[in-house]
């Protein structure tokens, strides 16, 4: 009786913990400002449904079992990628900051920053459009499929995503501006968030693993 007792107690004290650093994580996001033009996405959406290209560049692979891109989507990551066109004159115009904005968040490895084209455009035209902004470093990744990026709610460019562990939170549509320091401030802040939601999904763990 005095066992059942103490599993008993151990199972509220857990669950007690979890629902306490559920409430700390919500409050951690909810404490950081958005800066416009982004939005919060209200219907979830799955980097899986996005296009290849797309989950390529956000390190994800389509298929678990091949290895697709550079690098697999590490856990706690805050992805940013930004769509484009060379004939879009605001996305070419916001690039300076995006290549600012990488160079700032470079020591920070839970955070990323891409951009990828909408065309199909060699990589050596898109090189000689931003060597001259300073923005190569951005990458030069294409994609066909706009359409599917519609589906979203993309309907003009520039466009830019959030993604957090795999799942796009937040969208912009349309020019960012010009300065980069609302966008290290708010990526840092998702970034301290996300680690206090893995803190409260490894007490969960360890709660069921003793249930």
């Amino acid at each position: 009786m005095m066992m059942q007792t103490q599993q008993f107690r151990t199972r509220v004290q857990f669950m007690t913990l979890g629902i306490v650093l559920a409430t700390a994580s919500f409050n951690a996001v909810a404490q950081c400002p958005i800066p416009a033009p982004f939005q919060p996405i209200t219907t979830q959406v799955q980097i899986e449904t996005l296009p290849k290209g797309v989950q390529q560049t956000l390190g994800h692979s389509p298929a678990p079992a091949v290895a697709v891109g550079e690098k697999k989507l590490p856990h706690n990551s805050i992805q940013m990628v930004n769509f484009w066109a060379i004939w879009c004159a605001p996305c070419r115009k916001e690039l300076p900051m995006l290549a600012k904005l990488k160079a700032q968040q470079q020591a920070n490895s839970s955070i990323s920053i891409n951009t990828i084209h909408i065309g199909n455009t060699p990589a050596e035209k898109l090189r000689a459009i931003q060597t001259p902004l300073g923005a190569e470093s951005l990458g030069q990744v294409s994609i066909d499929d706009f359409a599917s990026l519609q589906d979203l709610g993309v309907m003009g460019l520039p466009a830019t995503f959030i993604a957090i562990n795999g799942e796009v939170r937040y969208q912009a549509l349309g020019y960012l501006g010009e300065e980069s320091a609302p966008l290290v401030q708010w990526m840092s802040c998702l970034a301290q968030a996300e680690r206090k939601e893995t803190t409260q999904k490894i007490i969960q763990k360890t709660r069921n693993a003793k249930e």
